[in-house]
């Protein structure tokens, strides 16, 4: 068996890597990326979100309870994201990776109002599913927002069943998943520089009625992360975007 693995590696490390430039994010049913040292390269926003706490519950409450409050957790989750465009393509645990293709400004800012709208779902205190899971743990996470190119690749042997799987490679994922760490109530929602800067008003600003008449208030606060050993500028909002 050594032999063999020491052999299929050299064999993907001499090998050429050929990409293609892809408009949409991929799918595990990609013929191409069946083809051995094979990617398919796209731009897109990408959105993680990672719950906070989830040790805690292990250890609070039986695996039956845990398996309700993730599927719940995801049951909120999903269908905010899939309705402002998204394309889930990876699960791990309780951690959730998200693709929104268009431009940058389009992309980011419907990326960044499901994160918002997802904000409101579970913290809103009115029609806020933290107020049914008060009586397990009221559920915390983290969501971090990025853009840029990624290249994806399938990982895994045919030979082996369910042992193939896409991953996702390039510095929007990476960075998306940093500063989603850095993320928690309130302040669950962290995008780059990069993301701010592309954002459209109508989930940068919010109007507001004053004394001296409408003004438009600022729904970000700057900050920063450490990223490859450097410190860049990020921006968290604790909005919470209203929907019906």
């Amino acid at each position: 068996m050594i032999a063999k693995i020491t052999e299929n590696i050299e064999a993907i490390l001499q090998e050429n890597f050929e990409t293609e430039d892809y408009e949409f994010v991929p799918t595990h049913n990609n013929k191409f990326l069946d083809n051995g040292n094979t990617g398919k390269s796209f731009s897109a926003a990408v959105l993680y979100i990672d719950m906070r706490g989830s040790t805690i519950i292990l250890k609070k409450f039986n695996k039956q309870t845990v398996a309700k409050l993730h599927k719940a957790y995801f049951e909120a989750i999903i269908p905010i994201v899939m309705r402002m465009g998204g394309r889930i393509r990876s699960y791990n645990g309780d951690s959730l990776l998200a693709f929104f293709n268009g431009t940058p400004t389009h992309s980011i800012s419907d990326a960044v109002k499901a994160a918002m709208q997802i904000n409101y779902i579970f913290y809103d205190e009115i029609v806020g599913v933290n107020q049914k899971l008060k009586k397990y743990k009221e559920i915390d996470f983290g969501i971090g927002i990025d853009y840029g190119e990624i290249l994806c690749t399938k990982i895994g042997s045919k030979k082996y069943e369910y042992s193939t799987d896409l991953i996702w490679v390039g510095h929007p994922v990476n960075k998306s998943v940093r500063l989603g760490d850095k993320a928690r109530y309130p302040k669950s929602v962290y995008i780059s520089k990069f993301a701010f800067d592309k954002l459209s008003h109508r989930v940068k600003y919010v109007p507001k009625r004053g004394f001296f008449g409408k003004y438009k208030e600022d729904l970000w606060s700057s900050g920063s992360f450490e990223y490859g050993g450097e410190t860049e500028e990020c921006y968290y909002s604790s909005y919470k975007y209203p929907f019906s």
